[in-house]
């Protein structure tokens, strides 16, 4: 296992003690966490091309760690009410949708290659700076700043779907591609 694919799994360790933080209401903690694993994403990337050591288990496993990574801080926040339930529903389906069908079309023999898009990664920084400001929003952190505003989470919400269905058209091309 070389140094990328390590951080990448220390992310998606740091997953489900990120979520218990959030449950437990240690805003603070979270924060400190969550953020450290989000700049982690762009560290293992950084790395993965600076020391020529890109892999096929670290394109696979570094978007799925970022995905676990939100949809569960998501998850957690909307548990507690730190999120609005309709926005992690968003975040969640349109993975969903996108996991299922690719995975369908690798079922039926059809090996799409992923490579996340521009909208797609602009997707998860806005997602990732979400989670952050909801976390710093919150009580427990010593310098709580302003609620997170209801039309950041539109914004946010509405590029998430945008770039769900670039990746939806993306893959159909590529499947008509095949055929031919």
């Amino acid at each position: 296992m070389n140094l990328p694919n390590a951080i990448t799994l220390a992310r998606l360790l740091a997953v489900p003690f990120i979520g218990w933080l959030v449950v437990q209401e240690r805003y603070g903690a979270a924060l400190v966490a969550f953020a450290a694993a989000a700049v982690s994403d762009a560290v293992d990337g950084m790395l993965a091309r600076l020391l020529d050591q890109r892999t096929a288990l670290g394109a696979t496993l570094d978007p799925a760690a970022d995905k676990l990574l939100v949809v569960t801080a998501l998850a957690t926040l909307a548990w507690v009410g730190r999120v609005p339930p309709w926005f992690l529903a968003v975040v969640f389906v349109r993975d969903l949708v996108l996991s299922g069908a690719y995975w369908t079309a690798y079922g039926l023999g059809r090996r799409l290659p992923v490579r996340p898009s521009l909208l797609g990664k602009a997707t998860t920084v806005l997602q990732l700076a979400l989670v952050v400001a909801a976390l710093w929003s919150a009580p427990s952190v010593t310098h709580p700043g302003p609620a997170v505003p209801g039309w950041t989470y539109v914004a946010v919400a509405a590029v998430t779907v945008a770039s769900g269905l670039d990746y939806f058209r993306r893959g159909l091309a590529q499947l008509r591609g095949s055929k031919a």
